[in-house]
């Protein structure tokens, strides 16, 4: 009897300890398998840190370019509206000159017209009068 005892004790220890050595293998893999993560995850994350500052340098790469050509625009914009500005000043100008020498023309010419009306009307009324008085 006592042997029986004993040997149905043991038989529960060694269920006992084979259950916590199943246990304590559970947990040695759930342990290596976080660190497993943990390190691929390390990895992923340091991965993703390399490329957000690849995409960072390329957005500043990409705006001081903007920038640039923008103020080169800009620069080039005004120097086509002070060209075109100098160019219709000119222009008005040089309409200006003409318009005032054609007015001069103008008045020049109905000057001589009247000159000549006056002169014609000398040389009628001569006529009139040498052909009255002669």
């Amino acid at each position: 009897m006592i042997d029986d005892k004993i040997n149905k004790a043991l038989t529960e220890m060694e269920a006992n300890l084979r259950s916590v050595r199943s246990a304590n293998d559970q947990v040695n893999n759930t342990v290596n398998a976080y660190k497993a993560l943990a390190a691929s995850t390390t990895a992923y994350a340091d991965s993703l840190s390399v490329i957000k500052d690849s995409v960072e340098k390329l957005v500043r790469a990409v705006g001081n370019d903007y920038d640039k050509n923008i103020a080169e625009f800009d620069k080039d914009r005004n120097q086509i509206v002070a060209s075109c500005n100098q160019t219709i000043a000119d222009v008005n100008l040089t309409i200006r000159d003409v318009k005032l020498s054609f007015d001069d023309n103008i008045k020049q010419i109905h000057n001589k017209l009247n000159y000549l009306l006056a002169i014609n009307g000398i040389i009628l009324l001569a006529m009139v009068l040498l052909h009255f008085w002669g």
